[in-house]
């Protein structure tokens, strides 16, 4: 899992049966954790965040109080209400962002200081940011087609980086996207803004 949670709460995946996993290979599931009078770490009862499907890593806005994950195969993504203090979703998953809505399939994604939502787009050649009410904000063209995940970086997290991806890519498709596969530095006027410390 590539993304820390902003509360005092266990992230995890578990995979469906093998019978559903076709449909439904695996859930996200948060429980919160807890410390005892002797500092044991008590984790409490596992909550599902996920809708049904084929769910990437959630990325949360600044106040903890939603998470985005976005279901790739279906071209759609996901938003779902948590509680603040524990990370425990409130109700079900609703959806953020249709099928059709951009170029190509959302992949991973983070959100900024000001809750704007960055999105890879994986086959799009691109990744786009998002206002909280799912409008476009911006699209921002890369020479590659399967880019995967953006990441802040930077003392002040104000410059951003996007992975990307070679697989399932023919020779011809190589030779016409020779930086597959490599990371990319955007330069781009953002406000990103750090992972919460955690403590192991």
């Amino acid at each position: 899992m590539r993304t820390l949670l902003p509360f005092a709460a266990l992230l995890f995946a578990a995979a469906a049966p093998a019978a559903a996993q076709e449909v439904n290979p695996m859930h996200l599931y948060v429980a919160e954790l807890r410390y005892d009078a002797q500092g044991n770490v008590r984790v409490g009862i596992p909550h599902r965040m996920t809708a049904e499907g084929r769910n990437s890593q959630p990325s949360f806005s600044p106040d903890g109080r939603l998470a985005y994950f976005a279901d790739t195969q279906i071209d759609t993504v996901y938003r779902t209400e948590l509680e603040p203090e524990t990370g425990i979703p409130i109700g079900s998953p609703s959806i953020f962002l249709k099928p059709g809505h951009d170029a190509g399939s959302p992949d991973g994604a983070i959100v900024d200081a000001d809750g704007v939502l960055w999105c890879a787009r994986w086959g799009g050649n691109r990744i786009s940011a998002y206002a909280p009410d799912g409008s476009r904000l911006a699209a921002i063209p890369l020479p590659v087609s399967q880019p995967t995940c953006p990441a802040f970086v930077g003392r002040d997290c104000d410059r951003m980086i996007v992975t990307s991806a070679s697989q399932d890519l023919d020779d011809a498709a190589l030779d016409a996207e020779p930086d597959a596969g490599k990371t990319f530095h955007l330069d781009l006027p953002v406000k990103g803004r750090p992972e919460p410390p955690v403590r192991i």
